[in-house]
């Protein structure tokens, strides 16, 4: 043991341990106990001097147990259930909840009041989705992708239409989707 701590005290810079070079030898073979050691003293005001001083006592160090884990078997093993994820966002409103909330708003309704009265994926004629303005050009395309909702408030039909991913929007004077197949098109 002192031999080990001789050779770290070495390796750490402390080079004169004042002990003969024998000490080192009658420790390991367990001829001492304890060893006295001197020093030489630093100059005086020397910074951070890591040195044993004269009259230090180096003594061996008592073996402690050391607590070693058994190994488990996997399949015996409870484990704790794993922490509860972070709640993942609301999903985004569907293309139905956003047309009816925009037609409560426009018609000033509770939501309560609209009906639906269909949804259906459609197949647009043009790249108009089936609700062209006046003046304004658009691809002479199916668009295969489309939806058409229509809700009731009160009497009155409203339609809203789409293509994809895109929110639905209100269409004031609708024309019919393509109802032939697409590829006779």
């Amino acid at each position: 043991m002192l031999a080990t701590l001789a050779l770290l005290l070495a390796a750490c810079g402390a080079d004169n341990l004042g002990a003969d070079d024998n000490a080192a030898d009658d420790a390991a073979s367990g001829g001492a106990t304890s060893t006295t050691t001197s020093t030489t003293q630093p100059a005086a005001g020397a910074p951070n001097d890591s040195r044993v001083p004269e009259d230090a006592t180096l003594e061996p160090e008592t073996a402690q147990p050391v607590e070693r884990e058994e190994p488990t078997d996997p399949e015996k093993t409870e484990t704790a259930p794993p922490p509860d994820p972070t709640p993942e966002p609301a999903d985004p409103p569907s293309q139905l909840d956003l047309a009816v909330a925009d037609l409560a708003s426009r018609q000033s309704v509770d939501t309560a009041e609209i009906t639906v009265v269909s949804t259906e994926d459609v197949v647009w004629r043009d790249g108009s989705l089936g609700c062209p303005e006046p003046g304004t050009a658009y691809t002479q395309a199916l668009v295969s992708n489309g939806y058409l909702i229509k809700l009731r408030v009160g009497t009155e039909v409203h339609e809203y239409h789409g293509a994809g991913d895109t929110p639905p929007f209100y269409c004031e004077n609708p024309t019919e989707p393509y109802r032939g197949d697409p590829g006779d098109a």
